[in-house]
């Protein structure tokens, strides 16, 4: 806790300041850390989970209220949505097993079925014509 409460406030630090203020690490210093895993970033992997999760809870609410995963094209989630076919198809970072799983949970197509998709689209865009 100390660890991340210290990292934390170099980091408002340097954002303040844009320097620590503090002399730099020797290599010995960094050895050191580095040999007791030292989490040089603490928050980031967490913050990077707790998104992943708050997108996916928004994927598993569209999925049981229209029971299809065809999002409004261009929309936050479609986007997420396309992040994540990227990253299971072995671009940028992998998903974990867990995401895997829990993809796999709410029939999560790998790869888009294009025709559908252009579909619901298409017949998106003729909805909101036909509201206006």
């Amino acid at each position: 806790m100390k660890v991340e409460y210290r990292s934390r406030m170099l980091k408002q630090r340097r954002k303040r300041t844009g320097k620590t203020r503090l002399l730099p690490l020797t290599n010995e210093q960094i050895r050191l850390l580095d040999k007791i895993d030292f989490p040089w970033n603490p928050n980031k992997k967490g913050i990077n989970e707790r998104v992943w999760h708050i997108k996916y809870q928004e994927l598993v609410g569209f999925y049981e209220k229209h029971g299809h995963l065809n999002v409004d094209y261009g929309s936050s989630l479609y986007q997420w949505i396309i992040r994540q076919r990227q990253r299971r198809n072995g671009k940028h970072s992998p998903l974990t097993d867990e995401q895997i799983r829990l993809l796999d949970d709410v029939d999560f197509p790998c790869t888009p079925n294009s025709t559908l998709m252009v579909w619901h689209i298409k017949y998106q865009e003729l909805v909101r014509n036909m509201d206006t």
